[in-house]
């Protein structure tokens, strides 16, 4: 077994490739939040190979597919934010075709919509997954005054970087302004106040594709699935009511 980790769509083809015609492997785990192309859905399926495909989605139903719930994680956490006051909220996320970070956005809009909030009382800001770029964000989202209390950041860096802007403009985190990550990383527990994150299950993910991927190649009747693995909310003292 193989497991194909790639981190460029062009990098794509060609790493399964070798892995099937090398003959070396007899079956491939594809490992990338781009989406799988349909070139190599086409490939695997002429090829009769043994394969699974995690943290992305695909168009094709021909191939097991193992991803994260990136949509409803971020839905969760809006629902949570309103119920406690906030009307006014911030989404930093970053332009790729990472589905990750895509359908996290998707969920912070869709969760917008389901409350009626506003096109004037949301707004949608872009860093690159680092925490400068969180930090530069947030301070021009502040400068512009437009009355947000809450900020959904799509990693815990990012939100690492809003906190330490808040900081600056003298802004009490959760008491006048409440900040969210994803990741449960190291970052979100090393910032003051603690970031309230997100977990996802990832050797749940693993697992299950491993599962799958064995039965194929023991040549057991497996039909093509694809299943979504869970999270939960790590709470932190970063959220709380709105004051406003």
């Amino acid at each position: 077994m193989k497991i194909v980790s790639v981190m460029q769509p062009e990098d794509f083809l060609n790493a399964v490739k070798m892995c099937v015609l090398s003959r070396m492997n007899d079956g491939v785990m594809i490992l990338s939040s781009f989406e799988t192309p349909q070139t190599i859905i086409d490939f695997l399926d002429k090829a009769h190979f043994p394969a699974v495909i995690m943290d992305n989605t695909t168009q094709s139903k021909t191939v097991a597919t193992f991803y994260l719930d990136n949509k409803s994680v971020i839905k969760e956490i809006v629902d949570n934010l309103y119920e406690l006051g906030h009307r006014k909220f911030g989404f930093i996320g970053v332009l790729s075709e990472q589905q990750d970070m895509k359908y996290r956005l998707i969920g912070f809009l869709e969760a917008i919509q389901k409350h009626a909030i506003s096109e004037e009382n949301r707004k949608i800001y872009y860093g690159d997954f680092s925490i400068s770029s969180g930090y530069e964000v947030t301070k021009k989202l502040l400068l512009a005054k437009n009355g947000i209390t809450a900020l959904v950041c799509g990693n815990d860096n990012m939100a690492a970087g809003a906190l330490k802007a808040l900081n600056e403009f003298h802004i009490k985190v959760p008491e006048e302004f409440s900040v969210t990550g994803v990741d449960d990383s190291q970052v979100a527990q090393a910032c003051s106040p603690e970031i309230e994150t997100i977990r996802f299950c990832m050797s749940e993910l693993g697992n299950r594709a491993a599962e799958n991927l064995l039965k194929q190649m023991s040549g057991a009747d497996v039909f093509p699935c694809e299943e979504m693995v869970g999270y939960k909310i790590i709470k932190g003292a970063s959220v709380g009511p709105c004051n406003k």
